[in-house]
């Protein structure tokens, strides 16, 4: 190739300085090659070169346990879903290396990365697992200027602007840290609070009511509380995630000096990279049960008024069956909550204690004593994640005189000393279009009584239940 002139090469150079940009291409148009760091023995880059200008970001990895990469987070991954031509295909380069090409926004240095992969990818297909499963976050760091790649699991912290109504919870900066994602062992996705001097020394997710000798409290680290707000409920299973993030949730702090408990209400809004913090709920309505006098079940608020969404359509119904109130109930509204929660608005996670069905409504079998005539506290939690932040809302349950009662009758088995097989009725007498016609047999077979029945009516029934 032809050496350009040494002025037009200045001014080239010149120009490159003069508009921030950097020419990732050597001399003679060849690829750039970059110097590897791998932080992880599970993802692995063996070549990697900056190429097409420094807008591609060719590698090559040492296994074959990924043909397929999504640029961007695990979430985007999540909602791309199976839209595979969104994915980065491998190709087996001349080293035999499966190899890839991540295109590059002009100064991108981070580049998150899910590898997906090709087991799990292969047992989705199968219907063995969720597509979630086979999603593993990793990274890439590029430096053009020092020409390196450092890969890694996914590991990120966002800075999150912080609103503090707090007038006791001093707070001097937040963000959200992420390591790894749902699959991976390291997982960890945390609220870090910066929390000025050592007024308290714990910290726990929740009510302090609920803390047990058994839960995991939280130690700062120079000052540093780690709040998660996303879990994996159930290990290797993706789809079970807990997120906290986008509703209100209590976090509790202990006093170092007097050793007393302290409620604050938090908000993270991964959207807008902010976080909202006041102080103890106390505004907002008890959770706990109080007497209800009403005739019918409903749905009602801290006021008692009527939750409109919620107000019972044909269908419903609520009875008592045994021990239990049985309630059967049909929603005004079916597009917004998929779920009820039992318990506060507030509570840390607003498990789905029951799932509404396909149509929108619910089915919900309780203790008869403990729930008939209380007023008991729920939260609707909406198909989309997360509950409402307008106030406590409760499911009303009437007096159990007040409700029909279809538990079955009980039949007690007593002795019977006929000398033929028949059907009676509860007083002794026969039943009538059961009765035994010629062909009917009883007789002992080894450790059974083997019987042939012949009934006298045959157009009616065709089966018997035993109960």
């Amino acid at each position: 190739m032809e050496q350009l002139p040494k002025k037009l090469l200045s001014l080239l150079l010149a120009l490159t300085l003069l508009f921030g940009c950097a020419v990732f291409a050597s001399a003679d148009g060849e690829p750039v090659e970059l110097s590897i760091t791998n932080n992880t023995g599970m993802f692995k880059a063996v070549t990697a070169s900056l190429a097409d200008g420094g807008s591609v970001l060719v590698v090559a990895l040492n296994g074959t346990g990924y043909h397929n990469l999504f640029k961007g987070t695990y979430e985007q991954a999540a909602a791309n879903g199976d839209a595979r031509e969104n994915w980065i295909s491998a190709y087996t380069n001349t080293a035999g290396k499966l190899e890839f090409r991540v295109p590059l926004a002009p100064g991108e240095s981070y580049v998150p990365i899910v590898a997906v992969s090709d087991s799990y990818l292969a047992q989705y297909e199968q219907g063995n697992n969720s597509l979630l499963r086979a999603f593993f976050p990793r990274q890439f760091v590029v430096d053009a200027e020092a020409k390196t790649l450092v890969t890694g699991d996914y590991e990120h912290t966002a800075p999150l602007s912080l609103t503090n109504a707090s007038q006791t919870l001093s707070v001097s900066s937040a963000a959200l840290s992420v390591v790894g994602g749902p699959n991976s062992n390291n997982y960890k996705a945390v609220l870090d609070l910066t929390v000025s001097g050592s007024s308290f020394d714990k910290a726990f997710v929740g009510s302090s009511s609920d803390i047990t000798a058994q839960s995991t409290l939280i130690d700062p680290a120079e000052g540093v509380f780690s709040i998660p707000v996303k879990w994996v409920a159930e290990s290797g299973k993706p789809e079970t995630l807990v997120s906290l993030l986008g509703s209100a949730f209590t976090v509790s702090f202990r006093s170092a000096e007097s050793g007393q408990w302290s409620e604050f209400t938090v908000k993270v809004d991964e959207t807008a990279d902010s976080v909202a913090i006041t102080d103890d709920p106390s505004a907002l309505p008890a959770v706990t049960p109080f007497e209800y006098g009403g005739t019918s079940v409903y749905f009602i608020k801290d006021d008692t008024s009527l939750f409109g969404m919620f107000t019972p359509q044909e269908g419903t119904t609520c009875v008592i069956n045994g021990d239990n109130v049985v309630i059967h109930f049909v929603p005004k509204n079916t597009t917004v909550y998929g779920a009820l929660h039992f318990g506060a608005i507030t509570d840390a996670a607003l498990t789905a204690d029951v799932t509404f069905n396909a149509d929108g409504s619910f089915d919900i079998t309780l203790p008869k004593n403990d729930h008939c005539g209380k007023a008991v506290p729920v939260a609707p939690v909406k198909k989309s994640g997360g509950g409402t932040t307008s106030g406590q809302y409760y499911l009303a349950v009437p007096a159990a005189s007040l409700l029909q009662d279809v538990t079955p009758s009980s039949s007690a088995s007593f002795d019977y000393a006929g000398d033929s097989v028949c059907f009676i009725n509860a007083d002794g007498t026969g039943f009538g279009m059961f009765t035994a016609q010629d062909g009917t047999t009883c007789v002992i077979n080894g450790d059974n009584a083997v019987i042939h029945f012949v009934p006298k009516n045959t157009t009616v029934y065709g089966a018997l239940h035993f109960g």
